[in-house]
């Protein structure tokens, strides 16, 4: 549309690469050949019949650290989203999705917004979802998300077990 970028501040948010991993595992409950259930169910998904709240665990979901290593993970790394076609940054400001009531206050204050209280919305009920990251899953998750972790400033303990939920 020929808009000049530079006239606007332009924001995007980011999240811990290790736990954002963890929730998409957690959340999209993968099965063998890597398709989330919304892959999976996508004819009801976008007619709106399938609710996440039916997601179940499929017979054939991978161990966690097996998924990590065979996934491909570009759809979720930062730096296709910050950059454009000439690899020149091209957003203003990142949120941390971990810090999200600090950050969308300067935000809002950046952009002239007022921004009073910040409803929250989880209509959803969870139980414990435990993983634990191998060795090689924790060098994978570092590598393919190094730009995130180097902008996030993320460094999780070493194979540090991580406890999660998901949602059923």
């Amino acid at each position: 549309m020929g808009w000049n970028w530079e006239d606007y501040f332009v924001f995007t948010s980011m999240r811990n690469p290790w736990k954002m991993v963890v929730s998409l595992y957690s959340y999209g409950l993968p099965d063998a050949q890597g398709r989330y259930w919304w892959e999976r169910h996508w004819n009801d998904v976008s007619r709106d019949i399938y609710k996440p709240e039916q997601r179940a665990v499929p017979d054939d979901m991978p161990e966690f650290s097996d998924w990590v290593l065979a996934t491909d993970f570009s759809r979720f790394k930062l730096e296709p989203f910050i950059n454009d076609e000439t690899g020149k940054r091209a957003v203003d400001y990142i949120i941390k999705v971990e810090k999200l009531d600090h950050f969308i206050y300067d935000v809002a204050a950046r952009v002239g917004a007022a921004v009073t209280t910040i409803p929250r919305l989880n209509p959803t009920s969870y139980r414990e979802f435990d993983v634990e990251y191998s060795r090689n899953a924790y060098q994978r998750v570092r590598s393919e998300f190094a730009l995130d972790i180097a902008l996030g400033g993320y460094e999780p303990s070493r194979f540090q077990r991580l406890k999660y939920f998901f949602t059923r």
